[in-house]
């Protein structure tokens, strides 16, 4: 959820009246950061950087900023700055996985997550990040191992469930597809693109009766969906035939 308008103004307050320090920076930038203002967020830690301030926090912080506006090349950069001065951050670690994620290098992106993990495997978001990689280099047994290591920390996340049932409608395992989608959507019960996607999988696995009412539900959260529509027609149509053959 973002911050109040006023929880902004608060923070700006707090940095005009001490602009050199890096705590006052860093609190500013993450409330716009929470607050969806990830470019704002990202131009100040930079300014804060630019201004002799290479605090590794700042550095970390900028890093992921860059990465939540996709620019990848910049975010390693600035990443690899903060790990020189504090190899062992955690947050700087994963942060340079996402980017290294972000320009199709996941090779090396495993490598950060596992320094990560080295220094934390209590953390689910380097576990959940490791499973990209290896699901990106098309390793699925590790990838499904990552995820279950996060899911064990954190329960029922939804985005993780969904990223595993990829991974396992990729390999064939449409059963456990369903499964961890029906999980997914036990924690986000009003996204459409979920019900959607577990709709389609109950269409392959025969379950047509099932697929109409998940896409009866996405319709009712997002109603302009061409897609969705389609495929309610689509499994009303296999309804129907399957009660003529009987």
């Amino acid at each position: 959820m973002g911050r109040t308008p006023d929880a902004i103004a608060a923070a700006r307050r707090a940095t005009e009246l001490d602009a050199s320090s890096a705590e006052a920076q860093v609190k500013l930038a993450a409330t716009l950061t929470a607050a969806g203002e990830t470019g704002a967020a990202a131009a100040l830690l930079n300014r804060a950087r630019q201004a002799g301030l290479n605090d590794p926090i700042i550095l970390t912080d900028l890093g992921a900023a860059l990465n939540e506006q996709e620019q990848f090349t910049q975010a390693a950069a600035v990443l690899r700055q903060s790990l020189a001065v504090s190899p062992n951050a955690v947050d700087a670690h994963n942060n340079l996985g996402i980017a290294l994620n972000g320009l199709r290098q996941p090779e090396q992106a495993v490598q950060e997550f596992r320094r990560a993990l080295a220094l934390d495997g209590a953390s689910p978001e380097a576990w959940f990040n490791l499973g990209v990689s290896y699901a990106a280099l098309g390793d699925l047994d590790h990838a499904r191992l990552a995820y279950g290591r996060g899911l064990a920390l954190a329960p029922g996340e939804p985005r993780a469930l969904y990223n595993l049932a990829l991974i396992e409608a990729q390999a064939g395992r449409l059963d456990e597809t369903a499964r961890h989608l029906e999980e997914a959507i036990a924690g986000q019960p009003s996204a459409a693109e979920l019900r959607n996607e577990l709709g389609r999988v109950y269409l392959q696995l025969d379950r047509a009766e099932e697929a109409v009412v998940e896409f009866e539900r996405a319709r009712a959260i997002d109603p302009a969906s061409v897609p969705i529509a389609e495929n309610l027609r689509i499994a009303h149509e296999m309804v129907e035939r399957k009660q003529r053959r009987k």
